[in-house]
């Protein structure tokens, strides 16, 4: 065992000890992980929200530390690292709605109405086409994933199967998006115009 599983170890000792050895490990991890991890993450997201992020992902490792397999660190920064990515992208739609908002009230009211009419038909011709070609089983998988923001996890709880399938399942739906979106240049224009600006 080399000295950071040894740390790792010992680390997971005392957030599933007594009263004083948790809040030793809290302390530790607050003194020493938190300012690592933020280095790490800082594009992600504001000191303030991760200070949040930090906060509720240490609350989730000290509920589960006895059950987790992995080292509890990696466990900790995992959580940190996804909520990061959550704030990140709402962010980023946050902007987009904005700019989107910006650029509609410098055009006169009916073109703007026309200009709307015309995108939402075209992109939801476009979104229909593309889940018809997709199929139902990974049409839906992705809604969920990506429209809906459930977990692999979630998305296996609501299909009833196991984590690991809902996985693979989100994996393979997201290779069979990327071929058609490849064999249909477009769709794929239409929905790089139109989406994945907003992303």
């Amino acid at each position: 065992m080399n000295t950071r599983q040894k740390k790792e170890s010992e680390l997971k000792t005392l957030l599933t000890g007594t009263r004083k050895e948790t809040v030793e490990a809290v302390e530790y991890l607050y003194r020493v992980e938190k300012p690592k991890f933020f280095k790490q993450l800082c594009k992600l997201c504001t000191e303030t929200a991760f200070d949040t992020i930090f906060s509720d992902a240490l609350m989730v490792l000290m509920d589960k530390a006895a059950f987790i397999e992995q080292s509890p660190t990696g466990y900790l920064y995992r959580i940190c690292y996804f909520r990061c990515i959550d704030i990140y992208r709402l962010n980023k739609k946050e902007e987009a709605v904005l700019l989107a908002k910006e650029e509609l009230e410098r055009l006169p009211m009916e073109e703007n109405f026309s200009i709307l009419a015309s995108q939402s038909a075209s992109l939801e011709r476009s979104v229909q086409l593309l889940m018809k070609k997709l199929g139902a089983v990974d049409a839906e998988i992705l809604r969920k994933r990506y429209f809906e923001n459930q977990s692999p996890q979630e998305i296996a709880v609501d299909l009833d199967i196991r984590p690991q399938s809902a996985a693979n399942k989100l994996h393979r739906s997201i290779k069979r998006l990327r071929k058609i979106l490849e064999e249909e240049p477009k769709l794929k224009a239409i929905i790089e115009a139109e989406i994945y600006e907003t992303i």
